[in-house]
């Protein structure tokens, strides 16, 4: 049996009056949705990042695809389009 006025419940929930005096349930809440939005944040930068690398990549294969188009049907074209 745990003695009565040990602080139990003041240590798992804490105190009401100052921020400082939070008990474990609040910090735990705490760090976990920091924890989270963190995660968010990286997955949705990372997510924007690859959204761009795929976007300038189809650019490049919009510019470069009717360029290869044309070489393949006559090989005998330069670069620039002349024989």
């Amino acid at each position: 049996m745990e003695q009565t006025g040990s602080g139990k419940t003041f240590t798992i929930t804490g105190g009401v009056e100052k921020y400082e005096d939070r008990g474990v349930i609040p910090r735990t809440l705490t760090y976990l949705f920091q924890k989270y939005s963190e995660v968010i944040t990286i997955t949705t930068h990372t997510c924007l990042q690859h959204a761009r690398a795929c976007q300038n990549m189809c650019m490049s294969h919009a510019n470069v695809l009717p360029i290869l188009a044309v070489h393949i049907s006559n090989p005998k074209l330069g670069m620039d389009g002349t024989r």
